[in-house]
């Protein structure tokens, strides 16, 4: 039973959200397993990196919210469970990446919140198969191959020769 969402947070998640698989907890402690050299202020800057990443990734009508120490609720309404944990991975993906230089799936922690018997939240935590398995599928929106990246302009000679030119007396710049 997840007693660490507040009632606050649980009245904002409804059954359809739970059903459909769009609720995660995201968490960082299993990172920090592997950097424990990183002082406490290093991990203070990590939090409000994470916070960044998701306010960045995350659409309008998705949210999330701390949940303790070093968890974060994630919803992302929008999404089923698949494509949610797809966005949670890339997230951490990202955070693993600028902080560290690369990431592992050991070190990634992804639980998908569902409602049990008693009316209460549980999480589940993916397993590192369904976490490499995932990996390998694109998130949401992305393409699935990669666009080469366009070629430079470059400006027609006589334009480029005309670039020199002061600017005319009736132009104030």
């Amino acid at each position: 039973m997840l007693e660490e969402i507040s009632a606050d947070l649980r009245a904002t998640i409804s059954a359809s959200m739970l059903i459909s698989g769009s609720v995660h907890i995201i968490d960082i402690a299993p990172m920090r397993v592997g950097h424990s050299e990183l002082s406490d202020k290093v991990w203070s800057s990590v939090h409000v990196r994470l916070e960044g990443i998701l306010r960045h990734r995350l659409a309008p009508s998705d949210f999330f919210a701390p949940t303790g120490p070093t968890r974060y609720l994630v919803v992302t309404p929008r999404e089923n469970a698949e494509e949610a944990s797809i966005i949670c991975l890339r997230i951490l993906q990202e955070l693993a990446t600028a902080v560290f230089g690369d990431w592992s799936a050991d070190s990634i922690c992804i639980e998908r919140v569902q409602e049990d018997a008693g009316g209460g939240l549980a999480a589940q935590r993916l397993s590192i198969n369904a976490i490499e398995h995932l990996a390998q599928r694109p998130a949401a929106g992305q393409p699935r191959h990669i666009a080469r990246p366009a070629r430079r302009l470059s400006l027609h000679p006589q334009l480029r020769a005309g670039m020199g030119c002061a600017p005319r007396s009736g132009y104030h710049l």
